[in-house]
């Protein structure tokens, strides 16, 4: 399994029939010493006590981690086929103020591009919680790198940094 995740971006044949892939908890891909390490603690969960602990472990970490994954850093996330629908606009004027103040010079990566896009687009789908917890773990960083006032919104910053890649830089039509 190990060899199989370290060298097929952390999916085995049988992950890859059922959509699931082991990431990095950073959201990076697995590296190969965590793929190992993972794989050889999995025979903890086979042993009677060990299946018990680690279905008791599983069920009290919010990522539902084997042990496995606990020592290793990684946990196994479902994937949903993407499908991005062209430039959504984001009609709040929080929006446009706010991208005014991200730096002019600054460009995201095409895998930040493609998780800002993900996120506008499914943001209101869930619920205002979920939405703070999800944009916070890209918001944080970004909010530090820009020198923004703490109380800056990390959904809000993420519309933002969309709305001055996506609308703002892009050729006219």
């Amino acid at each position: 399994g190990g060899l199989f995740e370290t060298f097929w971006n952390g999916q085995t044949p049988g992950k890859r029939m059922m959509n699931i892939r082991v990431i990095s908890v950073d959201g990076q891909p697995i590296r190969g010493w965590q793929a190992v390490l993972r794989n050889i603690l999995r025979t903890a969960d086979f042993l009677p006590m060990g299946y018990l602990l680690g279905i008791v472990v599983a069920m009290v970490n919010e990522r539902f981690q084997r042990l496995g994954d606990l020592f290793a850093g990684t946990m196994v996330v479902v994937e949903v086929p993407q499908r991005l629908y062209g430039v959504m606009r984001v009609n709040e004027p929080a929006v446009a103020e706010l991208a005014a103040a991200l730096p002019a010079g600054y460009r995201v990566s095409r895998s930040l591009a493609r998780a800002l896009a993900t996120y506008v687009q499914r943001r209101r789908g869930f619920p205002w919680a979920r939405r703070i917890e999800i944009a916070r773990h890209l918001g944080e960083p970004l909010r530090t790198r820009f020198n923004l006032p703490v109380s800056t919104s990390y959904d809000l910053l993420l519309c933002a940094l969309y709305h001055r890649t996506f609308i703002d830089d892009r050729p006219p039509e």
